[in-house]
C-alpha cells in the first residue's frame, strides 16, 4: 500500500499537527510502508486525513473519489435530548460545521483511528467505520530535533496552547514565584520545540477542570524534550510506566502527574516505538 498523509484540510491549525505528522512518518518508515505527506490530495495513493472537515472540505473529498481513512483527534458524543452528533460536547461556532463535515466524510471512510482510547468513544466512531485506538509513542525524528535545539534552560516552567481560564489561573499562580514562559497560541514547530528545550519543567495542562483526557500528542512532544514534565491528572491516565509520582509537589497545588525525563523517554522508546504503535492500530 502507498499512503499519503493529506493535510489539505488544515490551514493555520496545521502547526498543532506537526508532532503527529512526524510521528506517523517515522511509523510508516519503520513499518516499511511507502508514505508521503503534503497539503494536496494524491489520487495515486491511499489518503490518511486528520479530522477537520468544516467548510467545503467534505464535498471536495467526496468529489475526488480517493480512498481514505481518518484520524479522529477529538472526543465525540451525542446530545442527550436531540441525539445530535458533536465534538467535545460543543455545537457552537465552528464546531457545528466540523461535526456535519465529519459525518459526511465518515460515510465512506475505510477506517477511523481515534486518539481517544475510551470504549464509549471507540464505539461511537465505530458506528461510522471500523475504529481502533491510535496511541502515540517514540519518534526518532522528533527526538533528534530536540537534541539539535538543545540549550541551557532559562525558564522554570513553560506552556504553549490556547488560553482558558483554568490554564490562566495555574500559570498566574506559578508566575508569582517562578519564571514562566507562555505563548497563548500556536507556534511553529521549531519555535514550540525551542520553548520546550528552554524550560526546566514543561507543563501539559488540560483545557478545563473537568476535561477527561490529557493531550497525548502534547505529552509526547514534552517527553521528547527530555525535561521534567508535569501533567494534570485526568479521568484517563497516560501509561503508568511513564509516571513517576502523583500528588502535590513543591508549589504545585493541584492534582498532577510528574514525569522523570530519562525514565519516561526510555520507556516510550522501548515500549512504544512509532512503528509498533501504528501497526497495532493499522492492523
Amino acid at each position: 500500500m502507498k499512503v499519503h498523509l493529506c493535510l489539505f484540510n488544515h490551514a493555520v491549525g496545521v502547526r498543532s499537527l506537526m508532532d503527529l505528522r512526524v510521528f506517523l512518518m517515522d511509523a510508516f518508515a519503520e513499518m516499511g510502508i511507502d508514505a508521503t505527506w503534503g497539503e494536496r490530495l494524491d489520487p495515486d495513493r491511499f489518503q490518511l486525513f486528520i479530522e477537520y472537515f468544516a467548510g467545503d472540505f467534505a464535498q471536495r473529498i467526496q468529489e475526488s473519489g480517493v480512498e481514505y481513512g481518518i484520524i479522529a483527534t477529538e472526543f465525540p458524543s451525542k446530545h442527550p435530548e436531540t441525539g445530535t452528533f458533536r465534538f467535545n460536547e460543543r455545537y457552537d461556532n465552528d464546531w457545528a460545521g466540523r461535526a456535519v463535515g465529519f459525518l459526511k466524510v465518515a460515510e465512506k471512510a475505510k477506517f477511523i483511528l481515534s486518539l481517544d482510547p475510551r470504549p464509549e468513544t471507540l464505539a461511537l466512531y465505530g458506528e461510522f467505520a471500523p475504529t481502533r485506538y491510535l496511541g502515540v509513542g517514540y519518534s526518532p525524528t522528533l527526538r533528534a530535533e530536540m537534541e539539535r535545539l538543545g540549550c541551557e534552560p532559562d525558564l522554570d516552567f513553560s506552556f504553549t496552547g490556547p488560553a482558558t481560564q483554568y490554564r490562566v489561573d495555574i500559570l498566574n499562580q506559578l508566575s508569582k514565584k517562578h519564571v514562566v514562559g507562555w505563548v497563548p497560541g500556536l507556534l511553529s514547530f521549531t519555535q514550540r520545540n525551542q520553548m520546550l528545550m528552554r524550560s526546566r519543567c514543561n507543563l501539559c495542562l488540560k483545557l478545563t477542570p473537568d476535561w477527561p483526557l490529557p493531550s497525548f500528542t502534547r505529552l509526547m512532544a514534552v517527553l521528547h524534550a527530555k525535561r521534567p514534565a508535569i501533567a494534570d491528572v485526568t479521568s484517563h491516565h497516560a501509561p503508568s510506566q511513564l509516571v513517576v509520582q502523583r500528588g502535590d509537589i513543591a508549589d504545585i497545588r493541584w492534582p498532577i502527574e510528574l514525569y522523570d525525563p530519562a525514565q519516561a523517554l526510555d520507556a516510550l522508546a522501548s515500549e512504544y516505538p512509532a512503528g509498533r504503535v501504528l501497526k497495532d492500530a493499522w492492523g
